[in-house]
C-alpha cells in the first residue's frame, strides 16, 4: 500500500458542486474522485513540463542534466541528441554565412 498523508484543502462551494455532481455521475466517492483528478492532472503538468525539457534541450536553452532532472532520463535518446545536433549545425551555417559577408 503506498503511503498517504492527510492535507486540509478549501474549495469554493461552486467547484465542490460540480465535483460533487460528477462523481455521483460517475458513481465514485468524492474524494476517490478528488484524488483521481489531481493524480492525472500532476501527470499531465508532469508531461508538459518534460516535453518543454525536450524543446529547450533541442534549442540550446538548457543541459543534458537538466534535461534529466525534468524528464528522469538516465540517457537521452538518439533521436533528440540528433534534432539537438540539427539545431545547433543550423546555428552554425547561419554563424557561418553571416561571417563571410
Amino acid at each position: 500500500m503506498a503511503k498517504t498523508i492527510q492535507i486540509g484543502l478549501r474549495l469554493d462551494k461552486e467547484l465542490l458542486e460540480k465535483i460533487e455532481r460528477l462523481s455521483e455521475h460517475e458513481c465514485i466517492e468524492k474524494m476517490a474522485w478528488i484524488r483521481r483528478a489531481l493524480a492525472v492532472f500532476v501527470s499531465d503538468e508532469e508531461a508538459g513540463i518534460a516535453d518543454e525539457a525536450i524543446d529547450d534541450y533541442i534549442h540550446l536553452r538548457i543541459g543534458e542534466e537538466e534535461l534529466k532532472d525534468y524528464t528522469g532520463f538516465k540517457k537521452i535518446p538518439d533521436d533528440i541528441q540528433d534534432a539537438r545536433k540539427k539545431a545547433l549545425e543550423k546555428i552554425v551555417g547561419k554563424e557561418s554565412n553571416e561571417n563571410s559577408i
